[in-house]
């Protein structure tokens, strides 16, 4: 494992090797420039793709159509793409080095209206969204990036991509300091997510409350918006192209190539409720190494402070035990707050968005080696996360209060600090007629937590108010190797795509200092003559609002596994297209497995393309779930505070209550779909899928340690635990649905440009025959999924997601309005109090409007949900006593959002 010093050191190398200058590789080189502008009208096309086949490099015209790009000596192909136009690719010949060629091009617009070139899904170096054989989206960034209100990735793809869905928790512990994302309704670790093409490390952090639970996701947020070119989302399964978590699907970053041009912006935004307050600086530049080589930098920070949109409290804060709701008890409590000087306004929970401040800066560069086409790449990222948010209060009364430090109670605050990591270095060229890539990529998340505001009241007056409690640390390295090769005189073009991987996860818990998680009360008495442990207080021990980790839960796991797969693209003939591929992996921890994947796609013509595809796939469990073990404080149904513990899968309690070792997700994914494009600049995709996973890894509920056998239970109780709970493959789930996709795009002659869209998800998640239970635990078969957690996983996402867009340029003014109808979701967040709630679905507008001030500055005013609509909010009994108002799911619950921003390019 790398050191961050280390880490530091090695990506100032990189960095220091590739700002060498390049000479000797740069006499090699040639320049193609030129204009590219509208066949129809003349007028010049800004942000053309131009890409050299065969390669990933690229460059986009300018804002007066010019283009200039650095390719390798002798024969070439560069190919140019455009929204709501013909896509185009020419052919050099013979450049020479040092020579400087000029090649305008002129645009026509087609009936493939939408055909973006994309790379996700293929190893042929390329194809149109449109011909491909199974559905991607793309998602230009750069204009989002001055127009959407949104401020990180995952809440910008919320709004823009129907499958996908982010929402950020409430006194939620970890998973308040980074929001779980998931596509079709599946888990944060059944979607894959790549860089460049490349798999990135997921987080650290497992989520155990709220939303998404015992799951772990890939942070978004600490990925700067303005290193983005563009986002391409797969949207079927890929285990058998790319490995684990592609069940759901792959969503790729690609990063800005872009040179020569400085751009800088300024964000700042507030609720209408007057908190949120939200900061953000971007700053990207790129520049040439060499004649051919390029760098393109970034630097990122955000700060968004925190939101409260707690009720209207019933809480009785003077009043002993959980007796509320009397006016009796009530009209006691308000005759001892007046008399302490207070109101009940001092006693309210803060409920919201946590506070977070985000450090991020990116890179992604490239130079060529030697005449032959090589070249060396590197790209990654630093970046640190902030954190403070709200667990629940403690009241004056309640025995993990300490009134002699808080005498009106208090609420604690957990402080985080995320350290992200990651750098990829490969060389990709040609071997002989083959196309090879190897690379290596690192990245490491490392969550380090602290609890202020708190108290550990088994320790009375003498306790401190903050506490380090521990953290964790995930890191993944991938080395792989790729030859692909396309054989264009075989039928109407065969692609070849072989390659392995051989892959290192490590995963640790690091322990608190010992006040974070002891109970002091624990002392020796005598029973019956016996001397015994017993609690001689009555409190708990530990921190309140988040124990720290005892030194008997620290891990430090490692687990390897190494990849070999294949994929074949055959063209039939110039309409048919059948591929398939293979993938074989061992894992160290639970042995081999084996995945494959067909897909075909027929084009009729330029009107209508048939696309389909099967594929089996899989989800290695992730070492958080394997590993993750922890003893801490909790209430029980009968609302006693009890001491739970959520046991390891290696453990001796799960040896007792005979919980099997975690093993893979296997998956079963169809899709059948079509694009149709009827008229001029229309295209129209829509696309059905079943996705089946078997053995699905749930955290089970908490199992009551008094209803086992009496030799398991003293165990038990000899750890100091009365409830355990555990990860297991317990169920199996059947999701079904159709995403619906279309746009139109009309160039005007006077420049100006029309470009509308529409998005549709439909989304149905079931939980398939009977959960999987051991026999020592028949008696509490019920726990391994509680309905509200059966609920939350069926139906916790929208059922339904509808996005509509319309942007229209007019000379210097650009507007943009976009409708978002999130639909209705089912929830029970009161547990085993509470209810199964629906709550109803919601529209949620955007507006901007942007003006180009000068040819370089551009000035963007607008708002998210402008007419300010919130969620339903919560039946009583899932408030927790009119603690939370709204619940944490579709839109969020913030209401109206106002920004303005500032963008400079020079």
């Amino acid at each position: 494992m790398l050191s961050r010093n280390q880490f530091s050191g090695y990506l100032f190398i990189a960095f220091l090797f590739l700002f060498v200058p390049l000479t000797t590789w740069a006499q090699q080189d040639a320049t193609v420039n030129g204009t590219v502008i509208d066949q129809a009208s003349g007028e010049v096309l800004p942000g053309v793709n131009i890409r050299l086949v065969g390669t990933s490099t690229g460059t986009v015209t300018n804002r007066d159509g010019y283009y200039e790009l650095n390719v390798p000596t002798g024969d070439l192909q560069l190919q140019f793409s455009y929204i709501g136009y013909e896509s185009r690719t020419e052919t050099i010949s013979g450049l020479t080095a040092g020579e400087e060629q000029t090649l305008d091009i002129e645009l026509a617009s087609s009936l493939l209206s939408g055909g973006e070139i994309v790379v996700t899904g293929s190893r042929t170096g390329g194809r149109s969204n449109l011909e491909s054989a199974v559905p991607v989206d793309v998602i230009t960034v750069e204009d989002l990036n001055i127009q959407a209100p949104q401020v990180d990735v995952s809440q910008l793809l919320t709004y823009v991509a129907p499958s996908f869905q982010s929402n950020r928790q409430s006194a939620a512990d970890e998973a308040e300091h980074i929001a779980p994302a998931s596509l079709r309704g599946m888990g944060p670790d059944q979607v894959l997510v790549l860089i460049n093409g490349k798999r990135r490390h997921p987080s650290s952090i497992i989520n155990l409350i709220g939303g998404k639970r015992g799951t772990v996701g890939t942070d978004l947020s600490v990925i700067p918006t303005a290193s983005i070119d563009r986002i391409e989302i797969l949207r079927d399964g890929a285990a058998a192209q790319y490995g684990s978590d592609a069940i759901a699907g792959v969503i790729n970053i690609i990063l800005k190539q872009d040179t020569g041009t400085l751009t800088a912006s300024a964000t700042a935004g507030v609720y209408q409720e007057g908190d949120g307050e939200t900061a953000k600086a971007d700053l990207n530049y790129g520049f040439n190494v060499g004649d051919d080589g390029y760098v393109n930098i970034t630097g990122s920070f955000v700060n968004r402070e925190s939101t409260n949109r707690t009720g209207n409290h019933d809480l009785h804060v003077f009043t002993p035990g959980f007796a509320y709701g009397s006016e009796e008890a009530r009209a006691e409590d308000n005759e001892e707050i007046q008399e302490r000087g207070l109101t009940r306004d001092d006693f309210k929970f803060h409920i919201g968005d946590a506070g977070i401040q985000t450090a991020s800066t990116f890179f992604n560069a490239a130079v060529p080696v030697g005449d032959q086409g090589a070249e060396l790449y590197a790209f990654g990222g630093l970046s640190n996360k902030q954190g403070t948010g709200y667990p629940f209060r403690r009241l004056p009364v309640e025995s993990n209060n300490v009134e002699a430090i808080y005498p009106n109670g208090f609420q604690p605050l957990t402080e985080s600090s995320i350290d992200d990591q990651s750098l990829a270095l490969g060389i990709r060229g040609q071997l002989g007629d083959w196309n090879v890539d190897f690379s290596n990529s690192y990245g490491r998340n490392a969550f380090d937590f602290r609890l202020e505001n708190s108290v550990n009241a088994s320790m009375l007056a003498a306790s401190p108010t903050s506490f380090d409690v521990g953290g964790f640390a995930f890191s993944q390295n991938v080395t792989n190797l790729t030859f692909s090769r396309l054989f264009d005189q075989a039928l109407s073009g065969i692609n070849v795509a072989l390659g392995s991987e051989f892959r290192v996860d490590s995963y640790q818990i690091n322990a608190g200092e010992e006040a974070s998680y002891r109970n002091y009360g624990i002392g020796q008495v005598i029973v019956d003559g016996e001397i015994v442990q017993r609690d001689t207080l009555g409190r708990p021990g530990g921190s309140q609002g988040y124990p720290g980790f005892r030194p008997s839960d620290e891990v430090s796991a490692d687990r390897t596994n190494i990849a070999a797969f294949a994929d074949v693209e055959v063209n039939l003939t110039p309409q048919l297209l059948v591929a398939a591929a293979g993938r074989f992996e061992r894992y160290s921890d639970f042995g081999n497995t084996l995945n494959g994947k067909l897909a075909a796609r027929y084009l009729f013509g330029d009107v209508l393309t048939l696309r389909g595809a099967i594929n089996t796939g899989f989800r290695a469990p992730s070492l958080h779930q394997v590993y993750y073990n922890k003893v801490s404080s909790d209430f029980n149904d009968n609302n006693e505070l009890v001491e739970v513990g959520t046991f390891s899968n290696d453990s001796r309690p799960a040896e007792l209550l005979g919980i099997p070792e975690l093993e893979e997700e296997t998956s079963t994914n169809y899709s059948l779909g079509f694009t149709l494009r009827p008229i001029k600049n229309v295209k129209v995709t829509a696309d059905l899928y079943q996705i089946n996973v078997e053995d699905r890894i749930i955290l089970t509920s908490e199992f009551d340690v008094a209803d086992l056998p009496s030799d398991i239970s003293a165990e038990f109780r000899d750890l100091g635990v009365q409830a355990a709970n555990f990860f297991t493959n317990a169920i199996d789930t059947r999701t079904r649905g159709v995403d619906v996709v279309a746009t139109y795009n009309q160039p005007f002659s006077n420049g100006n440009q029309l470009n509308l869209s529409l998005g549709a998800n439909i989304n149905d998640v079931q939980v398939q025959g009977a959960v999987q239970t051991s026999p020592e635990l028949q008696n509490q078969a019920d726990l391994y999924l509680q309905p509200w957690d059966r609920l939350e996983l069926e139906d916790g996402d929208p059922q339904s997601k509808i996005t509509a867009t319309a942007q229209y340029d007019i000379g210097r003014l650009s507007a943009m309005v976009r409708g978002v109808r999130f639909g209705e979701v089912s929830l029970n967040t009161g547990g085993a109090f509470g209810e199964p709630q629906t709550y109803s679905a919601k529209f949620v507008t955007d507006v901007s409007l942007t003006y180009e001030i000068f040819d370089e500055v551009d000035l963007t005013a607008g708002a998210n949900n402008i007419f300010d609509i919130y969620p339903d909010e919560h039946l009583y009994a899932n408030s927790y006593f009119n603690v939370f108002k709204y619940p944490p799911s579709q839109q969020g619950f913030n209401g109206a959002y106002y920004f303005t921003k500032l963008t400079f390019r020079y």
